[in-house]
């Protein structure tokens, strides 16, 4: 599927946007190109309490604040198995997956790889983690902006574990802009370069449950070349 939407308002996306209950899962926003104002997402604007699974964007993503490639602004909701490789601009929380994580949000086994710009809390895989949950997730593109900067996320006032960035290609050495109090994950236990990042062992050494083996799992969630 591919979308051009410049509604130029709030909740705006390529598919739907806002979700407040149900689920959204294996769908893809192909070559989109979405622009608003706030909780501007490539597939979903503003998520309540739905779940997103399976899903893919690529394209272009932009707005004024909550902007993310697969999702604008989380509240309550889950994303799980997704993956962006849209390029991300905004002013402020803009993320490569997602624009804002709010308190009862989970993210999880996702990725983004495109580019992300704003001013402030710019993160390469969320813009502002508010006291959410990032779980085995990464992410490689271009990061920059002005204030509260990060490989992975912008600001972090939640938790992040068994996440990693690639720190050659985002141009950032630290994890996130800003780590808020009361949050938990922003080390440097995470930051690979790009041959770290393609090797496999990186993974499992941090329990990713991988293809042809069981002790992380049975699941296969993850594979790599």
């Amino acid at each position: 599927m591919g979308a051009n939407v410049g509604a130029g308002g709030n909740s705006v996306a390529s598919l739907l946007g806002r979700l407040m209950l149900g689920t959204i899962s294996n769908c893809r926003a192909l070559e989109c190109d979405v622009s608003g104002r706030r909780s501007v997402g490539g597939l979903v604007g503003y998520s309540g309490a739905g779940i997103i699974d399976g899903c893919s964007v690529s394209g272009d993503v932009s707005g004024e604040d909550q902007v993310g490639g697969v999702v604008g602004n989380i509240t309550h909701g889950t994303v799980t198995d997704s993956h962006a490789q849209a390029n991300v601009s905004g002013k402020s929380k803009a993320g490569g997956l997602a624009g804002g994580n709010g308190a009862l949000g989970t993210m999880g086994n996702s990725y983004a790889t495109g580019e992300v710009s704003g001013e402030t809390d710019v993160g390469g895989f969320v813009g502002s983690n508010g006291r959410g949950t990032i779980l085995c997730c990464y992410s490689t593109g271009s990061v920059t902006g002005s204030h509260d900067v990060g490989g992975l996320a912008g600001v972090n006032s939640g938790t992040i574990a068994d996440c990693f960035w690639d720190n050659w290609t985002s141009g950032k050495g630290y994890m996130c802009g800003e780590q808020g109090w009361g949050g938990t994950g922003c080390t440097s236990e995470g930051v690979k370069s790009t041959p770290k990042m393609q090797t496999v062992g990186t993974f499992l050494g941090a329990g990713w449950d991988f293809v042809g083996e069981t002790e992380n799992g049975t699941e296969d969630i993850w594979c790599i070349c």
